[in-house]
């Protein structure tokens, strides 16, 4: 989502990848993600990154490859609390609008927007939106896999979008 924003506001790339960017579609209900927004927000402001990490990872399960109180117990987690005070920038963009498709359909960079084969339903929905959005965009989804990739998949698959 920040480097899709950062293009549409004119930072030159000559080529962009999207894997599984955690828009909403316009058909979903917001809520959820409010509830989301207020929890991390209040941790943050409680001074609880730990509980601000814990909350935003535990509301998006597609992106937390275990369920939080594993995470908690590994050396991942330590580098995600130590993210926490950019939470607020993540929060506003996964809380504000659905994907916004006629902001999107300006793009005139390649695309390649990704998802998994094993992701979610909500995920590879929106990312078909997203590739409908963006004129001449290739959609392409990684069979088996969730929104943490095997580096062994997703190298050539990134290799071939980003060179060709």
């Amino acid at each position: 989502m920040l480097v899709l924003e950062a293009v549409l506001r004119g930072v030159p790339a000559r080529r962009v990848v999207a894997h599984e960017p955690p828009w909403r579609l316009a058909t979903d209900d917001p809520s959820p993600r409010h509830d989301l927004a207020a929890a991390t927000m209040a941790a943050l402001r409680d001074g609880r990154p730990d509980d601000a990490a814990a909350v935003f990872l535990g509301g998006f399960p597609a992106a937390a490859p275990a369920p939080v109180e594993r995470l908690r117990a590994t050396p991942f987690w330590a580098r995600t609390v130590a993210l926490a005070p950019s939470l607020p920038h993540d929060v506003a963009l996964v809380v504000r609008d659905a994907l916004p498709s006629d902001r999107l359909a300006a793009l005139r960079t390649p695309l390649l927007a990704l998802d998994g084969g094993a992701s979610p339903a909500w995920v590879t929905e929106a990312v078909a939106a997203l590739a409908a959005a963006v004129p001449g965009a290739e959609h392409r989804t990684m069979p088996g896999q969730e929104h943490f990739v095997l580096p062994s998949v997703l190298a050539p698959v990134l290799a071939d979008h980003l060179t060709g």
